[in-house]
């Protein structure tokens, strides 16, 4: 897989659209982890945080967003209220206003992830239709392709996109230029007690470890789901900001969402005229991924 965006320099500048819970008892810790490692990556420039509810309330997540900045020392980082739920799609927000001022001012030069439900960049796009010309590239963790889940309690399971389902049909309908990490790439690999323990004799007070509670979480994915660690769904995503080469396979063509819930599904479409872009890979060399991701993270 190419860069995304292999025209603009490095540092590659991006905001993070994200419903972080790390540290909230049973709430996923993966937002906070693609944030940091983000944080630790030379090779972009985290430029703010827009927040949403989803993993918890919105105000839950605004207190994870600003606990991030102050343990990660990035004290100039704005942090942006968004949407509290999807009925706030299309309702003005300090995020949604940011979204569309910051592309407008840096518009095809800067990269969007989205790391929870659309409700923010929805309402972006409906107040400025305009952001879709602007936006060169958006990187989204959601959705689910083929249900190709080894753990059947979560067999068909999908979160992000399907807590607002009209606002991921508006987007996916947009002629935004879009890179999906869907469930079905982000479940070939999982964060185990063996990489808890590589990266604490890298680093053993690193901040995310100590804001997170890495191996609680890995404690209750065993305990619930008997599995051996936890999948990191939001650093797969992010990682494709940062080492493109570690994705494969990608499929080029429109999507939309098929169901409602937590069920629903992602669809290609074979129409190639329809004005939806969407680059979905379906392989991650997972060995190198979770290498890299933990050596960045014991930089926190």
């Amino acid at each position: 897989m190419d860069h995304i965006l292999p025209h603009i320099a490095r540092p590659l500048p991006i905001v993070i659209d994200t419903d972080p819970a790390g540290g909230i008892f049973l709430r996923d810790i993966d937002d906070v982890l693609a944030i940091f490692f983000l944080l630790a990556s030379a090779e972009v420039r985290v430029d703010a945080l827009t927040v949403t509810y989803g993993n918890a309330s919105l105000e839950k997540t605004l207190r994870v967003a600003r606990r991030i900045r102050a343990f990660s020392g990035r004290h100039d980082l704005p942090v942006l209220a968004g949407a509290s739920s999807r009925r706030d799609r299309g309702r003005r927000t300090a995020a949604a206003d940011f979204i569309v001022e910051y592309f407008r001012e840096n518009r095809g030069c800067a990269v969007l992830l989205t790391l929870g439900p659309l409700t923010n960049l929805a309402t972006a796009l409906l107040m400025e239709p305009r952001l879709a010309d602007w936006i060169p590239a958006v990187v989204m963790m959601g959705g689910n392709l083929f249900a190709s889940f080894p753990l059947k309690p979560l067999a068909g399971f999908e979160f992000n996109f399907a807590m607002d389902v009209k606002s991921t049909e508006f987007v996916l309908g947009s002629p935004l230029k879009k890179w999906i990490a869907a469930t079905d790439l982000c479940v070939q690999t999982q964060f185990t007690r063996q990489g808890l323990a590589s990266l604490q004799k890298l680093n053993p007070h690193s901040a995310v470890d100590r804001l997170c509670r890495i191996g609680e979480w890995i404690r209750v994915n065993n305990l619930i789901l008997g599995s051996r660690g936890f999948f990191p769904w939001d650093p797969v995503a992010a990682a494709m900001l940062v080492k493109p080469e570690l994705y494969e396979d990608v499929r080029d063509a429109p999507l939309t969402i098929r169901g409602k819930g937590f069920r629903s599904r992602l669809t290609f479409s074979a129409d190639k005229g329809l004005t939806r872009p969407c680059a979905v890979p379906m392989k991650l060399r997972a060995e190198e991924f979770m290498d890299l991701l933990i050596k960045r993270l014991s930089i926190t």
